[in-house]
């Protein structure tokens, strides 16, 4: 059971044990246990079946498609907890290696508390790496194999910032990003030529996709969760039976 092997103590709340989930596509579920300092994994029917220990500050996990090559990344300090770092791992096979094979430091002197966005994508036979936090804009890193590579920070690409990312998700059909910041606003980049955060008329400070039945789901401050129907360039409330759809928030920070 979660419960038990994730247990928080009086050192840390509930919430805080565990940081990152990704699912492989034979239903392996690998989780970031902060508290103990393990990535674990648990097959379809919930049996651990990996642990790798020593794996200190997790934050974020993402698998990359196909393959079994996992991406981490560790986030030190905070608002109560002083200033701290982040680093971007690569595991090249979860179900072998007991450390990382890459670590990439992305910078030091933060004390944010917000967790880091990670996510991978395929281009061709290369993997991207796509990695925010509330300091810094969206940077894309390219997997060399021993090493990252930056492709594109989206801070020198425009002149545009969209600081306090605190969520996105990636459209897999259209490749556009989403993306939630810590103020109730939410932001869609589409065009690659002319990287520009544009401004949606919904409140969200989280978000996710279902990219098959093309939803967006987002989450507003204290408010419920909304379902938009993607169509093209538009956004369409869609509510299961018909409820109304609650006014966007602008929200109140964190």
């Amino acid at each position: 059971k979660t419960d038990i092997f994730f247990a928080a103590t009086g050192t840390y709340p509930a919430y805080a044990a565990f940081h990152g989930v990704a699912v492989d596509g034979d239903g392996n579920v690998l989780v970031g246990d902060r508290q103990n300092k393990r990535i674990v994994a648990l097959d379809k029917n919930g049996k651990v079946i990996r642990e790798i220990e020593g794996i200190t500050h997790l934050d974020a996990l993402a698998l990359a498609p196909g393959s079994k090559t996992l991406y981490a990344t560790t986030r030190t300090g905070g608002v109560h907890a002083g200033k701290g770092e982040i680093k971007l791992l690569k595991f090249a096979d979860w179900t072998r290696d007991t450390k990382p094979t890459v670590v990439l430091p992305l910078g030091g002197d933060y004390a944010y508390s917000p967790n880091t966005c990670l996510g991978v994508a395929r281009n061709g036979k290369e993997n991207l790496i796509w990695v925010a936090y509330t300091p810094f804009p969206v940077r894309i890193y390219r997997d060399k194999g021993s090493a990252f590579e930056l492709a594109k920070d989206f801070g020198q690409a425009a002149s545009q910032r969209a600081l306090d990312l605190q969520h996105f998700a990636v459209d897999r059909k259209t490749e556009n990003v989403y993306i939630a910041d810590g103020f109730g606003r939410c932001f869609r980049l589409d065009d690659w030529k002319n990287p520009d955060f544009k401004r949606l008329g919904i409140g969200a400070i989280s978000v996710s996709i279902d990219a098959r039945s093309r939803y967006l789901y987002c989450h507003a401050d204290r408010r419920p969760v909304v379902r938009y129907r993607i169509e093209g360039g538009e956004l369409t409330p869609d509510i299961p039976g018909g409820a109304k759809v609650p006014p966007p928030g602008k929200g109140k920070g964190r």
